[in-house]
């Protein structure tokens, strides 16, 4: 054991010697390894913490762009809940009489049929919206009255008419309109594409007792039979609606039919709470999952699984249907210059605005282009100069 001397002498002659002689002096070796490691350990811990702080910061970045999206995401929503804000009802007169249909192609070509003519001094039934200014459509020497009507572009719009002992089916194109022959009482008219459309109707009294259900291929209207409706137990349909070629709807006495691109089928409604009068005057959706049918005080809906009974909290008379989406649809119908908004919570009733006009008797149709582009038009008071007339609003800002 050394002194506390000799010890001091050691240490201080292993101070002097290092790094060199430190080995030859008995001297312990200086743990530059483990103080490499140290630093590298240090180094490393660094690293980590930096990749850490890189990290977090990444994790930061990220979470801000997540909440940046969020925020976007928001604020589309926003601006969706917002877009008709500052949209408000006003009467528009259509040179027309009581409107029976209204569709188009789009905001500035939209199209409306009428039954009879605004005064005893125009005949004219039919009248188009170029997006500024309602004008008359001369649809001589058909003087008939029009029920419905559906527009692909301005200058291919299908239009059907009954009364009287027969109905009729009607297209306007470059040459004007041309009458294509059908022995029924036509009521409905919609369809997919120009080369794919369906009406709808009831037989006259000449003609077998069979609904009417007819399809266009672009050449030919093709009249269906007994082999190909087994199922209809009622000969008169007022309404047909689709999503696509393969998603056609019907509706008329007694309830619903459905067409898939191969074969019709009767819609069972018996689980159903339903009028014994049930009689579908119109049909509507957003989607193959979102249809609606009317029939009175009654509205039904299909989630592209089945039909319900939607609660109608208003309890008023629709005969007119117009699904944006499943949270922003317009009822119309007897009801006088109001319609009802529902919102996917509620029903709103709303009063349009008459400007003035005398008041709107019953809402026959509704179409839009756009949401916040709406026309609801109908029967209306009209005066023999046409002044006066409320048979069409239009909701726009």
């Amino acid at each position: 054991m050394q002194s506390p001397a000799a010890r001091f002498l050691h240490l201080l002659l292993c101070v002097l010697l290092l790094p060199a002689g430190a080995l030859l002096a008995g001297c312990p070796p200086a743990d530059d390894d483990d103080s490499s490691d140290d630093d590298d350990a240090t180094a490393d811990d660094d690293d980590a913490t930096a990749d850490d702080d890189d990290t977090a910061d990444d994790d930061d970045a990220a979470d801000d762009d997540d909440a940046a999206d969020d925020d976007d995401a928001a604020d589309d929503d926003d601006a969706t809940a917002d877009a008709c804000e500052g949209c408000t009802w006003g009467a528009v007169g259509i040179p027309v009489g009581n409107v029976e249909d209204i569709h188009g192609s789009s905001t500035d070509n939209v199209w409306a049929v009428a039954s009879s003519a605004m005064d005893a001094t125009a005949a004219t039934i039919i009248a188009r919206w170029d997006g500024a200014a309602w004008t008359n459509v001369d649809q001589d020497p058909y003087n008939v009255a029009m029920v419905g009507v559906h527009a692909f572009a301005a200058d291919d719009v299908w239009a059907v008419a009954t009364g009287g002992n027969n109905g009729g089916i009607y297209h306007y194109g470059a040459a004007g309109w041309e009458e294509h022959a059908i022995n029924a009482f036509t009521h409905a008219v919609w369809g997919p594409a120009s080369d794919d459309v369906w009406v709808v109707g009831a037989p006259t009294f000449s003609a077998p007792v069979l609904p009417v259900v007819t399809h266009w291929d672009g050449a030919v209207w093709t009249q269906l039979t007994d082999v190909d409706l087994p199922a209809f137990t009622s000969p008169i349909l007022s309404s047909v609606w689709g999503s696509a070629s393969d998603d056609v709807w019907v509706g008329g006495q007694d309830g619903l039919w459905h067409y898939d691109g191969a074969a019709w089928a009767a819609e069972d409604l018996s689980a159903l709470a339903l009028p014994v009068d049930l009689n579908i005057d119109d049909i509507h959706g957003s989607s193959a999952a979102d249809v609606w049918a009317l029939s009175g005080t009654t509205v039904l809906h299909y989630d592209g699984a089945a039909w319900s009974v939607f609660d109608n909290t208003t309890a008023l008379e629709f005969n007119a249907v117009f699904a944006i989406g499943s949270d922003n649809v317009w009822f119309g119908g007897p009801n006088g210059s109001r319609v009802v908004h529902w919102d996917g919570a509620t029903m709103e009733e709303v009063v349009l605005s008459t400007n003035g006009f005398a008041d709107l008797d019953s809402t026959e149709a509704i179409w839009g282009g756009a949401p916040d582009d709406i026309w609801a038009a109908g029967t209306g008071t009209h005066t023999p100069t046409g002044d006066g007339r409320a048979n069409g609003h239009h909701f726009t800002e």
